[in-house]
């Protein structure tokens, strides 16, 4: 089937990507979630379309796709001669887009110089809190914190939650800043609370987690893992994959603590005692198989965080 490309149904691709939409299914605006036969599908109809059409939105959208696509079909190098295209038509995305993959050098040699005027153009056409979001990013790379900060805090004030959490990130470690926990937790929940940004969970759940040897913290990450998990379960599952070893082992040892599967303490230390612990729920779930293989496979984090999430329903 064909997927259908009205200048509105690209507006909605352009505005959910860098809103902070996420898909967790496969679509043309989440290539990245794609299995092989899709993505040869959205490659094909993004292709027809652009034949039919020279809306720079399509050539946006194939720059997208060459840039996010799993392999084979990730290709940066075409991604920007989309990019390209698009940007001399004028479509401020494209210059987002290009700008950032400049700066970092994906798919081309860094060249923060054209990377800062595309970005300030895509400020110019309507796009001031992306732009001065990714603006901020830039100044990070080249090792300016302090600007940094200026642009995520315009970029905040343009209305772009991202830059929320970059200031958070930022307030928490003290980089470029004097540290602030406090005022970082509060710029995370404004992000979750004022823009409904999903990702704020995964921010808050990564800030719990730091002290992960103190009880008061691993239990705060287990019930955010069960709260995020009701919005989204991909997310849950992507934000324990994510933690550090030692602070995923916490979590491990917390929620098998919760029936006294585990009894010992809480130090995030892969011991004989807590591998015994997840041997015996492996078994009880039947998955012994896939943790002979690996201390911590993703079988194993999937069954727990459904336990978690079915014992607080039950609870």
């Amino acid at each position: 089937m064909l997927f259908s490309f009205s200048r509105l149904c690209l507006a909605f691709l352009v505005f959910g990507l860098f809103a902070g939409k996420a898909s967790a299914e496969c679509s043309v605006d989440a290539p990245e979630n794609c299995g092989p036969d899709d993505l040869a599908r959205i490659e094909r109809d993004l292709k027809v379309e652009l034949d039919r059409s020279d809306d720079p939105l399509v050539l946006f959208a194939l720059g997208r796709f060459y840039r996010t696509a799993a392999a084979p079909h990730r290709n940066p190098e075409l991604a920007i001669t989309y990019f390209e295209q698009a940007v001399n038509a004028g479509e401020p995305w494209s210059m987002l887009a290009l700008g950032e993959m400049l700066g970092k050098g994906e798919g081309t040699a860094v060249d923060r110089k054209r990377a800062e005027a595309l970005l300030n153009d895509a400020a110019n056409s309507g796009l001031n809190g992306p732009a001065l979001f990714a603006l901020g990013n830039l100044r990070l790379q080249s090792g300016s914190p302090d600007e940094a900060i200026a642009y995520f805090e315009r970029a905040a004030d343009a209305g772009e939650p991202w830059a929320l959490l970059a200031l958070a990130n930022m307030l928490e470690k003290g980089k470029g800043t004097p540290a602030d926990s406090k005022q970082a937790k509060e710029l995370r929940y404004r992000a979750l609370n004022d823009h409904h940004l999903n990702y704020s969970y995964v921010d808050l759940i990564f800030s719990a987690i730091r002290n992960y040897t103190q009880p008061d913290s691993v239990q705060k990450t287990l019930d955010l893992l069960k709260i995020t998990h009701d919005v989204d379960p991909n997310l849950s599952r992507n934000a324990l994959l994510w933690l550090q070893p030692n602070q995923k082992v916490a979590v491990i040892q917390g929620i098998l603590g919760i029936e006294n599967i585990y009894a010992g303490n809480l130090d995030g230390l892969l011991t004989k005692s807590t591998l015994h612990a997840i041997g015996d729920f492996c078994r009880q779930r039947g998955i012994s198989s896939e943790c002979r293989k690996e201390a911590m496979p993703p079988a194993l984090l999937d069954a727990l965080l459904t336990y978690l999430v079915d014992r607080n329903r039950t609870a």
